[in-house]
């Protein structure tokens, strides 16, 4: 290989990039229309979710080494589009009360709140899908976004979303889940 890109996005294939807008978001076991509300009002994702492990140091006379500690899955942030029309805020603010009903003060179960959901990047051309499983997500707050009397743009909200365990599948599929 020499010192060019000509391997990069060739014309007989290889080395094709994942774009940014390719990817869908399915929330599995809401109820009603709200999984198509939230899945079609999606706008963006503040990071691909990702394990993370802890570092336990362990320090013997003068030295330390390290070893990997628990793993932890970080919280991303769902950004939606407040359709007015199409009650998205009120999907998300239904799962929401699972969690935390403002209402009575009760915290929900987590047997009710947890869902399963799947991150899913695919093709530019719809020919291939990468699966990421997301289990136990949940929103931790109510979605919150900015207002300015000075803008035309669409409102987002931005919903914090928690993770317990990502699992990719293995290799790209023809076909989504």
């Amino acid at each position: 290989m020499g010192t060019n890109a000509d391997h990069i996005a060739q014309q007989a294939g290889g080395f094709e990039p994942q774009r940014q807008n390719n990817f869908s978001l399915e929330i599995l076991g809401l109820t009603g229309n709200d999984k198509d509300l939230i899945s079609l009002a999606l706008s963006g994702i503040s990071e691909i979710p990702g394990a993370e492990n802890a570092t336990i140091e362990i320090a013997y006379q003068n030295e330390k080494r390290y070893v990997a500690g628990p793993a932890v899955v970080g919280p991303f942030t769902l950004s939606l589009v407040d359709y007015v029309d199409m009650g998205v805020r009120d999907a998300v603010l239904r799962w929401r009360s699972q969690v935390y009903d403002p209402t009575t003060g009760n915290i929900g179960l987590a047997k009710n709140y947890k869902k399963l959901g799947n991150l899913i990047l695919n093709a530019p051309d719809d020919s291939s899908y990468r699966v990421g499983q997301l289990i136990g997500i949940w929103p931790n707050t109510d979605p919150k976004g900015g207002l300015d009397m000075n803008s035309g743009e669409k409102v987002l909200m931005e919903i914090p979303i928690v993770v317990d365990k990502v699992i990719w599948a293995q290799g790209i599929t023809a076909s989504p889940p």
